[in-house]
């Protein structure tokens, strides 16, 4: 990156307020170059290098370097990235998508009569129960790789929270009383992280939740987001890839 970068082009590389670049900019522990060409005039940018040496300024704070990482991009190569839409008919009074994060799960309906023995079981029961193949979403949930990261959202409008989860583990059917009032009985292990709001995630991430179940996330902007999200989850401690 050779370009100059303004305060508010670093804030948005940290994934922290410009405010805060500002205060360390003005304690001297981000240096920079004044383009101004009239007297008096101040117009500070920053090259790639000046980021780099400001996160080593900070390398020893935990807090502020987790979140200066994606600053010079570090990122992790995931196998899959996917968004899932968690709206199954849950029973009266039933929060499915409180269910998944408390479950620390990635799940959907599409429940059969029988608690299938394995995967090919159950694809058996559901192309019997579901002949017009609306159980297909389930495959996709089955096939995402274990390391693979799953976005999903909760609330409404305004109150809209984006959540990414990292999928820890194999496909499972649950069966179990509190699954089936949450209708969420075909599930993948998952860790949870609670991203935010819109103004938390880039547009792409927003724009990839189409009214389908299910579906595997193409744009660029939203996998680099990701991949670099998930170097600082896992800089953090709070996922564990291996």
């Amino acid at each position: 990156m050779n370009e100059l970068l303004t305060i508010s082009d670093v804030a948005s590389l940290c994934q922290v307020q410009p405010e805060l670049i500002q205060a360390h900019f003005e304690a001297g522990h981000l240096s920079g170059v004044n383009i101004g060409i009239k007297p008096n005039e101040d117009i500070w940018r920053f090259h790639n290098e000046d980021i780099n040496r400001f996160y080593n300024v900070l390398r020893d704070d935990n807090k502020v370097a987790a979140k200066l990482k994606p600053t010079i991009q570090t990122k992790i190569d995931l196998p899959a990235i996917v968004r899932l839409n968690i709206k199954p008919d849950a029973a009266a009074g039933v929060d499915p998508k409180a269910f998944c994060f408390n479950k620390g799960v990635a799940g959907m309906g599409w429940p059969v009569p029988n608690t299938p023995s394995d995967w090919d079981n159950y694809r058996q029961l559901a192309a019997a129960e579901y002949p017009s193949g609306s159980w297909t979403p389930v495959i996709i949930l089955h096939d995402i790789p274990v390391g693979g990261a799953i976005w999903t959202r909760s609330g409404y409008s305004s109150e809209t929270t984006f959540w990414v989860g990292l999928v820890t583990g194999s496909w499972k059917y649950l069966d179990d009383s509190d699954a089936k009032a949450a209708d969420i009985v075909n599930v993948r292990p998952v860790v949870w992280y609670k991203v935010g709001g819109y103004q938390d995630v880039p547009d792409a991430i927003a724009k990839a939740f189409a009214p389908s179940v299910i579906a595997q996330i193409r744009n660029q902007e939203a996998i680099e987001f990701t991949e670099v999200l998930a170097h600082q989850l896992v800089s953090q401690g709070v996922w564990k890839i291996t």
